[in-house]
């Protein structure tokens, strides 16, 4: 029995991952829409406001698709924290009893952040739980998001660096943290709870995770009058490219997905590359072989004919360093020795964000 438990798994996790595959095709294409419509619309309007959100959407449906697999590796995308702050806070109030009232005051054009949208999602969620835990009976939990400049941030946190941040405040009117306690809060597996009614478990966590984003996390805490968790995350700023990038730089695309080729190849050709397109390695192989100079090749892992890896090999027999970016609608796919091997620079998990491939282009091409 245990041996068709086993086999019946392998064969629902192999076909998890064919959906998958096949669902960030899907999402691929619609984001790099969503790049081409934001060209085109001018900010500030409403019909750019319903681009966002269908793009805010996307992303959240690429890290359903992670949660599902159960991976590990979600990718990092531009984040609005305020549409998030709201989603973790109707999720929240669903676990709470009548007598915890919730109060916020979120902007509602904040800064964008990058990072993992689970991460983040993550981090509001702990400090929300922890704050529910330090109320007995009635009590209030008050939430702040709002921008904070670099100016301002430098007045209030005077030993951050230097940056444009998100704020976000929770506040608790419960039991507070001793000031023997307040230091050991974010130390592994430390927890007040039961004894001045906080949970400290998954503070460590916390911490880790807004550190690695370059952020900040302070708390300020009274016994008997309740505690304040201050979270800043660092504003992503856009790398504005020149819209003559491209210039004088070939880029040959492998790719099995027609639609997804053809938004691709219109993107980068908005940037002013020469495009070739392909649709399976095969057809790379000649292309690369007919084409006098190729400046990057962006080649999809899994193709009719020849894939991915196999035409880069050939490709390498050949002799020739032309850089590769290699695109897979799963992740974990190819091991890093194989990838050091070929010497495939880098690789794309899908759906990707279409700024994040033009920045490796131009780290690889220039």
């Amino acid at each position: 029995m245990p041996e068709i438990r086993n086999s019946n798994n392998r064969k629902l996790e192999k076909q998890l991952k064919a959906v998958a595959h096949d669902l960030n095709n899907i999402l691929s294409s619609t984001m790099h829409s969503i790049t081409l419509l934001k060209q085109k619309i001018e900010k500030g309007t409403d019909e750019f406001s319903l681009v966002e959100i269908i793009e805010s959407n996307s992303n959240r449906a690429a890290d359903i698709i992670d949660v599902l697999l159960d991976d590990k590796k979600s990718v990092t995308r531009t984040l609005n924290v305020s549409r998030l702050l709201n989603e973790v806070i109707l999720a929240f109030s669903s676990t709470i009893t009548p007598e915890l009232k919730i109060k916020t005051d979120i902007v509602g054009e904040v800064y964008k952040i990058f990072g993992m949208r689970s991460n983040v999602y993550r981090i509001i969620m702990n400090l929300l739980v922890n704050a529910k835990e330090s109320i007995e009976g009635t009590g209030e939990i008050y939430i702040s998001l709002s921008n904070l400049n670099n100016k301002k941030a430098a007045e209030i946190f005077p030993n951050i660096r230097e940056a444009n941040y998100i704020q976000l405040s929770i506040s608790d009117t419960g039991c507070g943290i001793s000031k023997e306690n307040i230091s050991k809060i974010f130390v592994e597996e430390y927890s007040t709870k039961n004894k001045s009614g906080i949970s400290g478990l998954g503070l460590n966590i916390v911490k880790e995770i807004v550190t690695s984003m370059g952020g900040y996390i302070f708390v300020e805490s009274e016994l008997d009058k309740g505690s304040t968790f201050t979270v800043l995350f660092p504003e992503f700023k856009k790398k504005e490219m020149s819209k003559k990038i491209g210039l004088e730089k070939t880029i040959l695309i492998s790719e099995d997905d027609k639609i997804l080729l053809k938004l691709l190849a219109e993107l980068l050709e908005s940037y002013n590359f020469k495009v070739i397109k392909t649709e399976d390695g095969e057809g790379c192989l000649q292309e690369f072989i007919s084409e006098s100079k190729i400046d990057l090749i962006i080649i999809d892992k899994k193709m009719p004919n020849l894939d991915g890896i196999d035409c880069v090999r050939k490709i390498r027999e050949m002799k020739i360093d032309v850089p590769v970016i290699l695109s897979s609608g799963s992740k974990g796919e190819v091991s890093s020795g194989l990838l050091k091997e070929l010497k495939i620079e880098k690789v794309l998990h899908k759906p990707y964000d279409f700024e994040q491939m033009l920045s490796l282009i131009e780290e690889l091409v220039y």
